[in-house]
């Protein structure tokens, strides 16, 4: 692993809550992720949550383990490059 930081951007539009993920998904950075997320969880109502990976360079433990709680949780998560979101 490089040690890349992550920056993460979060849209909170009419239709969807996005998160749009940029570098390293790993150790704090997904804990400060997922911290976000948990907290958006009281404004969402019935929103999507879509995040978007496709920026993403890598994944510890503990960011597989944030994207199976997003995945157990229904959100869209975007890792090709063929959509747009």
């Amino acid at each position: 692993m490089r040690g890349e930081s992550l920056e993460y951007y979060i849209h909170d539009g009419a239709d969807a809550l996005r998160f749009k993920l940029t570098g390293s998904l790993s150790g704090r950075g997904a804990e400060s992720v997922q911290n976000a997320w948990q907290t958006a969880l009281s404004i969402i109502g019935d929103r999507a949550v879509i995040a978007d990976i496709r920026s993403v360079s890598e994944v510890d433990d503990r960011g597989r383990e944030l994207l199976a709680l997003w995945n157990r949780h229904g959100v869209r998560i975007v890792a090709g490059a063929s959509e747009r979101t």
